[in-house]
């Protein structure tokens, strides 16, 4: 029974170190520009918060959709 037990464990820890590899190797793969295709959307409203235009203006492109909590967190990360 201990040694079927075992088994299951190093299949498990075997399924993790496979599934990491890959999830690195993709994300590694990857450029920024793909990974956050819509980065200049959260850049451009977190710069019309900062000096006080309408983050959620229509006539800029694509529209800054999320939830003002989601904004104030851009711009706190933004401050860092």
């Amino acid at each position: 029974m201990r040694r079927n037990s075992i088994y299951r464990i190093d299949i498990a820890i075997w399924a993790v170190a496979v599934a990491g590899y890959v999830v690195t190797y993709k994300l590694w793969e990857w450029s920024w520009a793909e990974l956050f295709w819509d980065f200049d959307i959260y850049v451009r409203a977190v710069t019309d918060a900062v000096l006080g235009a309408n983050p959620y203006r229509r006539g800029a492109g694509l529209p800054f959709l999320y939830h003002p909590v989601v904004l104030y967190a851009f711009i706190w990360l933004d401050r860092l």
